[in-house]
């Protein structure tokens, strides 16, 4: 067991995981001061064709793409084990790994930030399709309002997922799921995807 704490599913749910304390204070103050989030770019939206296009009614962020570098390789190794661990319980899908860098996003209450519905599924022009998607809020819950993460269910209804500090969502990235505005404060937060054979 790699932490005490194993990740749990929704109840009535076998499309959802999550699990607490996934990064540490530590951890995240480690992310936190990146040199990335001096580069920040704006969001883009992705279309068919694997275009890039900013469309502030659609998404409003800024982010940051880091990498495996040596000062976070711990936090990469910690990622592999747990999604391995995870994708075991309850996905079972056939992964090969992380084949993007891990996205930083903020989301301001000037932008009013937010991204729309959407999904993770790559566009044609990725080598290794998107399969499993991860997301770790990284701000606590008190420093901002709105912003929630909703992901939509089979029946269509929406969800609101408790987002606490550290704690990793997994999710198919096939899943309907989207940020609602912020209203006030500023929310950060980490994404990322773990790719593999396309589905059959």
């Amino acid at each position: 067991m790699i932490y005490p704490i194993p990740p749990r599913n929704i109840t009535g749910k076998d499309h959802l995981a999550y699990w607490d304390g996934f990064l540490t204070n530590d951890d995240i103050n480690l992310l936190l001061a990146q040199p990335e989030w001096l580069n920040l770019q704006q969001g883009c939206v992705g279309g068919g064709s694997g275009a890039n296009i900013v469309n502030d009614s659609v998404r409003a962020s800024q982010i940051a793409w880091v990498g495996a570098k040596p000062e976070i390789a711990h936090i990469w190794d910690k990622l592999a084990n747990v999604v391995a661990e995870v994708n075991s319980r309850y996905f079972h899908f056939d992964l090969t790994g992380f084949h993007e860098p891990m996205q930083l996003g903020i989301y301001t209450e000037q932008q009013q930030g937010h991204y729309d519905w959407h999904i993770d599924a790559s566009t044609s022009d990725r080598h290794v399709p998107r399969k499993l998607s991860l997301a770790i809020l990284l701000s606590d819950p008190s420093e901002f309002e709105g912003g929630e993460f909703q992901v939509k269910t089979v029946n269509d209804d929406v969800q609101t997922l408790e987002c606490a500090k550290g704690r990793a969502w997994f999710f198919p990235s096939y899943t309907l799921h989207r940020v609602a505005p912020v209203t006030k404060g500023i929310r950060r937060s980490l994404v990322l995807w773990i790719g593999g054979p396309a589905f059959r």
